[in-house]
């Protein structure tokens, strides 16, 4: 069964980033250079790589968000000239078995600003807010024994739950410097306030910390996800998902359709939309695209970035609360 994260969907993904903040993840299916950690329900990305709560995508064409540089601040501008990128996120999911939520905690950092909420371009095709990326050719590594570039890190980081005074500590591995998430904390999802520090380090990102605003799960969402029944989806006709609205300004909803031939990845379709619209719609013109013996993982998001109030002096990085959810689909 695959997993998932909220702030971004995976490195290859966001290179090609919930919830969070990667990203929340984004269209492109280049390299992000980051190496992301588990997150989400279940504690794995869709795609096996990233974390978080990350509201993301490039492809609807909506500005990205971005550090303002003024603590605490929704993002709104585009990153410029950092030497690193990445957020911290947390969101909450229905839990899997199906009894309550499930919560993560998340950390990305690369050297792409891709990993950040939209700032990876759409690469496939754009049809409204909705991208097309066709599965990449399969790469030859050329025999190299050199393992993937360890990731950029922020040392250990500390997360406080205020209601409960619960605390999350996300540590770097010392080999590849990714962050495993963190799934034994919740939290009021929706009014909470999460503190975050990160210790920095001296060689890759520095010191930072700020509040996040954590997200409400998502109501009234038609058709329902689930894994146990998957959604059947048309591709002679338009596939709409709608909820509820959280009503946060600056709020954006991502659906990400990851396609599956058999054990393989074969595309994903993205949209992106400000989520007080309440709906997203993924055009049939680009469900015409899909083969119909694939199958796919729904991957539904959102989130509001916010810069920290104490940035790193060397990094773009975001807070990212969300909330997001997942399902499977087979199509006619």
């Amino acid at each position: 069964m695959i997993k998932a994260s909220l702030i971004s969907v995976s490195a290859a993904l966001v290179a090609a980033a919930a919830l969070g903040g990667a990203s929340l993840a984004a269209c492109s299916s280049s390299s992000s250079g980051g190496n992301g950690s588990d997150s989400g329900t279940t504690g794995d990305s869709p795609t096996g790589g990233d974390t978080g709560v990350k509201t993301d995508s490039s492809p609807g064409g909506d500005s990205a968000p971005t550090d303002s540089g003024t603590g605490g601040e929704t993002a709104s501008d585009s990153p410029v000239g950092t030497p690193f990128y990445g957020y911290v996120g947390a969101a909450v999911s229905p839990n899997l078995a199906g009894m309550g939520n499930s919560y993560t905690i998340s950390a990305l950092f690369s050297t792409s600003a891709a990993v950040l909420p939209g700032q990876a371009p759409c690469t496939g095709m754009m049809m409204g807010s909705c991208c097309y990326t066709p599965a990449a050719a399969p790469v030859d590594a050329g025999g190299s024994d050199a393992g993937p570039a360890a990731s950029p890190q922020a040392g250990i980081i500390t997360v406080t739950m205020l209601a409960d005074a619960g605390t999350a500590m996300l540590t770097p591995d010392t080999m590849t410097g990714a962050y495993a998430s963190d799934t034994m904390q919740s939290w009021n999802a929706g009014t909470d306030i999460l503190m975050i520090s990160a210790a920095g380090d001296t060689a890759s990102v520095h010191a930072f910390s700020g509040s996040l605003q954590t997200g409400a799960p998502f109501a009234n969402l038609m058709p329902a996800f689930s894994f146990a029944m998957p959604t059947m989806i048309d591709r002679t006709m338009d596939f709409p998902v709608t909820w509820m609205m959280e009503g946060m300004g600056g709020e954006k909803a991502v659906l990400f359709v990851l396609l599956s031939a058999g054990t393989m990845s074969d595309g994903l379709i993205s949209c992106s939309v400000d989520e007080s619209t309440g709906t997203i719609t993924v055009p049939k013109g680009l469900l015409g695209l899909v083969t119909l013996s694939d199958t796919a993982t729904l991957f539904l998001q959102r989130g509001i970035p916010k810069t920290p109030t104490t940035p790193a002096d060397n990094a773009t990085i975001y807070l990212i609360g969300g909330a997001q959810v997942l399902g499977s689909a087979t199509f006619l």
